[in-house]
């Protein structure tokens, strides 16, 4: 997701966790350390450009990193703020904001280590576009005004909202799946892969991946709250991966290729 929605998320995230004493020191280690996981950005090499590729939402993302991340970033504002505020109250508000990271990118399409050290495996629920003002909005007028009452229950509400609003995304994802495999049974096709990934909107139109054979088959699905259905925009592309071509995959260039093959 967008740093804004991180932000806000890891700051409701620690108003609600001390819904009775919300004050700017809480709201701001919550949203800094919901943000801090993309500080991996900063991993590049001059010899090496896709270096940034494989090491953003690496290790920063994963929920064993997470009390070491959100301690590293509380302990830094504790400092900032001149001591003032309980070292254990900046410490628990950062680390929740961070916990809340990894796992709303997991949500999106773009790969996730969550369980790195023990998975290299990125995770990718299909959950929610990167970009979502539905998703965004109530975050931050729960933000807001938990800040201008110093009480995190306009927080909790917001949390509650932008939940059920990611369930529908659940299910709509459930049920543009099912659509997919649908359509691939009318077709006479056996479904090697199948991914439905969600576009900009409230999780109406899909953008559905199949695998079948040597061939990509991509095309946009509208899965209606109504339960009407439509498909359009379908195209084939040959299935291409790094054994599709004779390159070692210990050389650099094979290398990088299995980079992308997540």
């Amino acid at each position: 997701m967008d740093p804004l929605t991180h932000g806000l998320l890891g700051g409701v995230t620690a108003q609600a966790l001390f819904r009775k004493k919300v004050n700017l020191a809480i709201t701001t280690a919550g949203m800094l350390g919901g943000m801090a996981p993309d500080l991996d950005i900063l991993i590049q090499s001059k010899t090496n450009p896709l270096l940034m590729f494989e090491y953003h939402r690496n290790f920063t993302h994963s929920l064993a990193f997470i009390p070491l991340g959100g301690a590293f970033v509380g302990f830094l504002l504790w400092l900032l703020w001149r001591r003032k505020p309980p070292l254990k109250t900046m410490l628990l508000a950062a680390i929740a904001g961070y916990a809340t990271h990894g796992l709303l990118d997991a949500c999106t399409s773009y790969g996730t280590m969550l369980y790195w050290p023990f998975s290299r495996e990125r995770i990718s629920w299909d959950w929610i576009f990167i970009l979502d003002p539905f998703y965004t909005f109530p975050l931050l007028v729960g933000l807001w005004i938990s800040l201008r009452r110093k009480q995190g229950n306009a927080a909790l509400s917001a949390l509650v909202l932008t939940s059920l609003y990611l369930g529908v995304g659940v299910f709509q994802h459930h049920r543009a799946l099912s659509y997919q495999q649908a359509l691939a049974e009318q077709r006479g096709q056996s479904l090697q892969k199948g991914r439905v990934i969600p576009m900009l909107g409230p999780f109406l139109i899909w953008r559905s991946i199949e695998i079948t054979g040597e061939q990509v088959q991509v095309e946009a699905l509208r899965v209606g709250y109504s339960g009407a259905k439509k498909n359009w925009g379908r195209s084939s592309l040959p299935h291409f991966n790094s054994s599709s071509v004779p390159i070692p995959a210990e050389s650099i260039l094979g290398r990088d290729m299995q980079i992308f093959e997540w």
